[in-house]
């Protein structure tokens, strides 16, 4: 679709934009990206109120994960300690391959996310420019930002401690 054909149209997807999305929100919050500035653009009803009141206080995917490596004895504060824990899956996945197996898809679940959401920029610029976004956003300029957001940073912070010559 050229941008021409998407601008004949464009106009009519009001309010159906990601930045309003219900459902992105849900998934954003159940994974750990707790960004609450954003309900105010949503218009919803009671009942996706209460849905996504509920997703943001229950315990999101990483606080689930961090739960589960204080049940196995692992330190899981946010921050050095967690990032520590981590470390020492890494370096000893043998001892803790579940927790090994398990780090490795979350990491691949976030880069995938990531890269979704770099492919969503590419478009939006394809497609509308620097324009605002249809959800009232500042379009590509917004979404080049969420980049950023990471579900479990301290998985992508222990990269760097990891292998010969890593420091600790």
């Amino acid at each position: 679709m050229t941008p021409q054909e998407f601008n004949t149209f464009r106009d009519n997807l009001n309010p159906a934009s990601g930045f309003q999305s219900i459902q992105f929100r849900e998934i954003e919050f159940l994974s750990g990206v707790r960004r609450t500035e954003t309900l105010a653009h949503i218009q919803m009803d009671d009942a996706q109120r209460a849905r996504l009141d509920a997703r943001l206080e229950a315990p999101s995917l990483y606080d689930r994960v961090k739960a589960l490596l204080a049940r196995r004895g692992f330190a899981s504060e946010t921050g050095a300690p967690l990032i520590e824990s981590m470390r020492t899956i890494y370096t000893n996945p043998e001892q803790h391959y579940d927790l090994y197996l398990l780090l490795e898809d979350l990491i691949e679940f976030d880069e995938r996310f990531l890269l979704w959401r770099g492919r969503h920029v590419r478009m939006v610029e394809r497609m509308i420019g620097q324009r605002t976004g249809t959800g009232g956003s500042s379009g590509a300029k917004y979404l080049q930002g969420t980049l950023d957001y990471r579900f479990f940073p301290e998985l992508w912070e222990v990269r760097s401690y990891l292998g010969k010559g890593a420091y600790v």
